[in-house]
C-alpha cells in the first residue's frame, strides 16, 4: 500500500523560497529593416530567441526550467508598435506538473497598436495528472490591428498510460479592440477533468482542446479558405465560424497531432506564411 502525503508546512514554505517568478517582457518596432525586439527583458529560466525567418519576425519562447510546477508564475508581456508585424511560438510544449496545493499561474497579454499584427502560436500546453493552473490571456488591439491566437490543451499524458482523475484549470481569455470587448470566454474544471471530459455535452471522452482565435478587420473574407485547409486535415473533429470581425475554431481529439495538424492548417490559412520552423521539431 502507498500513501501520497501533502508536504509539511515547513517543507511548503521552502518550496515557496524556490519557485519561479519569471517571463518576458518585449516591446517591437517596424524599423526600415522590418520588425524588431526594441526592449526585451527574461527573467527567472525564462528566454526569447529569434531564429532567422524570412518576412517576419519571429521569437521563439524558452523555457530553461523544462516545465511548470504548482506555486510558478510566468506572465509574458508583448507590446507591438505601429506596423509592427511578429509571430510568437514556443521551442517545445509546456508542462504543468502536478501540484500540491497551490496552482501554476500563467499569464499573457498582448497590446498592439495601429496596423500592427501578432500570432501567438505556442506549442501544447501538457496538464499531468494532478496539475493545477489558473491561465490568463488579455489582448488589447487598435482597430486596424490583427492578432491571432492558437492554444491546444493536452488533459492528461494518455501515451503514458495517464489520465486527469484529479485536478484543476481555470482559464479565461479577453480580447478588446479600443475600449470595446470583443471576445471573453472561460473554461473551469475542477477534479475528476477526464470524468466530465467523457460527458457529451462537455468533451464526448477528447482529451485534447484546439482553440484558435483571430480578430482583424478582414475576418470574415478569410471564413471559406480557412474551412477548406481544415477540410484538407481528414478526421479531425473541428469547426470554424466567423462574426463581428472574429473567427474562432474548435477542435477536440484523441490525438494530439491530429489536433495541431488542423489548427496548423488554420493558422498558415490565415497569415499566409509557414508555421513557425520549430513546430516542424
Amino acid at each position: 500500500m502507498s500513501v501520497t502525503a501533502c508536504p509539511s508546512e515547513a517543507a511548503q514554505d521552502a518550496l515557496r523560497r524556490i519557485r519561479v517568478r519569471g517571463g518576458v517582457r518585449m516591446e517591437l518596432a517596424n524599423g526600415p529593416r522590418g520588425t524588431f525586439a526594441a526592449r526585451m527583458h527574461e527573467a527567472d529560466g525564462y528566454r526569447v530567441r529569434f531564429p532567422e525567418a524570412s518576412g517576419c519576425c519571429e521569437a521563439v519562447l524558452v523555457n530553461t526550467g523544462g516545465g511548470v510546477a504548482g506555486g510558478d508564475e510566468a506572465r509574458f508581456e508583448i507590446a507591438a508598435g505601429a506596423g509592427a508585424t511578429a509571430t510568437i511560438s514556443s521551442v517545445a510544449a509546456e508542462r504543468v506538473y502536478r501540484a500540491h496545493a497551490e496552482p501554476a499561474r500563467l499569464s499573457v497579454s498582448l497590446a498592439l497598436a495601429a496596423a500592427s499584427r501578432i500570432d501567438w502560436l505556442p506549442q501544447e500546453t501538457i496538464l499531468y495528472a494532478g496539475a493545477r493552473l489558473v491561465r490568463r490571456v488579455d489582448v488589447a488591439l487598435a482597430a486596424d490591428a490583427a492578432v491571432t491566437l492558437l492554444d491546444i490543451l493536452v488533459l492528461g499524458r494518455r501515451g503514458s498510460g495517464e489520465r486527469m482523475v484529479d485536478g484543476a484549470l481555470d482559464d479565461r481569455w479577453t480580447i478588446r479592440r479600443g475600449d470595446r470587448l470583443v471576445h471573453m470566454e472561460a473554461v473551469r474544471l475542477e477534479g475528476a477533468i477526464d470524468a466530465a471530459m467523457q460527458r457529451s455535452a462537455v468533451g464526448s471522452g477528447a482529451h485534447v482542446i484546439g482553440t484558435l482565435v483571430h480578430v482583424a478587420p478582414d475576418t470574415e473574407d478569410k471564413l471559406d479558405g480557412v474551412r477548406a485547409a481544415l477540410g484538407a486535415c481528414g478526421d479531425a473533429d473541428v469547426a470554424a465560424s466567423a462574426w463581428q470581425g472574429k473567427l474562432v475554431i474548435r477542435a477536440l481529439g484523441s490525438r494530439s497531432d491530429r489536433v495541431r495538424q488542423a489548427l496548423a492548417a488554420a493558422a498558415s490559412c490565415l497569415s499566409g506564411r509557414r508555421m513557425p520552423q520549430v513546430w516542424a521539431c
